[in-house]
């Protein structure tokens, strides 16, 4: 409040982001009845994101869960996971893997920030778009604009779900 001018911004709006990414995969998310989100408390996550999950769930008439950590799940069928970190991420595979279930077919995962290793292990990622938020801020500098701009976010679909 006390900046003279608006500030530069590129922003990313958590709750809105987050229900509209899941709701672009919903003939996706459709073969499961419950979604868990594991969101860990001890991080600096945006709370944000559990109410766009929340209101997700209850639009489309989802069961719904949220965890502190995958470490203690046990996976169940028609279930799909939206985890954060990438202990949670790595937990809830090897389970899968270890378990009679299929990954993107009796169990669904879906993580954030899309990574080589997520491509490469074909796990579904809702993600903001880091190049066009770096290329957006360089150009509103360079520019010299103190404008507000959103960045895009996105699933990025594939086998995991």
């Amino acid at each position: 409040p006390e900046l003279k001018k608006q500030p530069l911004t590129v922003f990313q709006n958590f709750e809105r982001d987050i229900f509209d990414s899941l709701e672009s995969g919903n003939d996706l998310l459709s073969k499961y009845k419950r979604l868990v989100l594991v969101f860990p408390t001890d991080g600096y996550y945006p709370v944000e994101i559990m109410k766009g999950f929340r209101t997700y769930c209850l639009v489309f008439n989802k069961e719904f869960e949220i965890r502190e950590s995958a470490c203690n799940e046990v996976p169940r069928a028609h279930t799909a996971y939206i985890v954060i970190e990438e202990t949670d991420l790595a937990e809830l595979v090897k389970k899968v893997r270890q378990s009679d279930y299929q990954l993107g077919t009796d169990i669904g995962i879906v993580s954030f920030n899309d990574t080589t290793l997520k491509e490469l292990l074909d796990i579904t990622v809702i993600t903001t778009d880091f190049e066009t938020m770096g290329k957006m801020a360089a150009a509103l500098l360079l520019d010299k604009k103190q404008i507000r701009v959103k960045n895009p976010f996105h699933m990025i679909r594939r086998g995991s779900l």
